[in-house]
């Protein structure tokens, strides 16, 4: 395995060991990937609740060579931001520093992007740690509720409406629709099924 897949890997570890320490439910997406490394999913108690945000997971101590006051500056190339803006979930850009364990975060938005003549800057801040401190800001952007974002969350909601419509005209036309949830106690978790 080359040297940097090597630490590549490392950094998805750990990361996954911060979600998990943060009550983040972590999945690493299978590899190869397109720009999204892992999902972390909410909790509510120990279950996963929903709320999902998708991860770009860089490591190294290479992405913390350009400084700046209060954090790092990455270059990333357009197509890359081009399908982290399109994404369906929130995404976080991750800088995981193999020297030192610690990892960083910045949310991937148009208001934190800036274009430069052939690739667009993205500034991650060294107080966004990523591991329990995150916890509350990633609710909040899971819910999609941070400045900024109210063109993704619109969007959302027109997504959920069109998928209703064919129920609701289903309805509207005198057609039933069945609910069938089954619940195993003190087992795995049952299933649902619509008809």
């Amino acid at each position: 395995m080359p040297a940097n897949d090597h630490t590549e890997r490392r950094g998805v570890l750990h990361v996954g060991a911060l979600a998990e320490d943060a009550g983040w439910f972590f999945r690493e997406q299978p590899r190869p990937d397109r720009g999204i490394d892992a999902h972390v999913e909410g909790s509510t108690g120990q279950l996963p609740d929903g709320r999902l945000i998708a991860l770009q997971i860089k490591s190294g101590t290479s992405y913390f060579d350009d400084p700046i006051d209060g954090g790092w500056r990455r270059y990333v190339d357009p197509d890359h931001v081009a399908y982290w803006l399109a994404h369906s979930l929130p995404v976080v850009l991750v800088l995981h520093d193999s020297a030192s364990g610690r990892a960083y975060w910045q949310v991937v938005r148009s208001d934190t992007l800036r274009q430069t003549p052939t690739q667009f800057a993205i500034e991650v801040p060294d107080n966004q740690r990523f591991g329990p401190p995150m916890a509350e800001a990633f609710a909040a952007l899971a819910e999609h509720e941070l400045p900024g974002d109210a063109s993704r969350a619109d969007a959302l909601r027109g997504r959920r409406v069109e998928l209703d419509i064919p129920l609701i005209e289903l309805l509207d036309r005198g057609g039933r629709m069945f609910l069938e949830a089954e619940e195993r106690l003190g087992g795995p978790p049952g299933r649902a099924r619509c008809a």
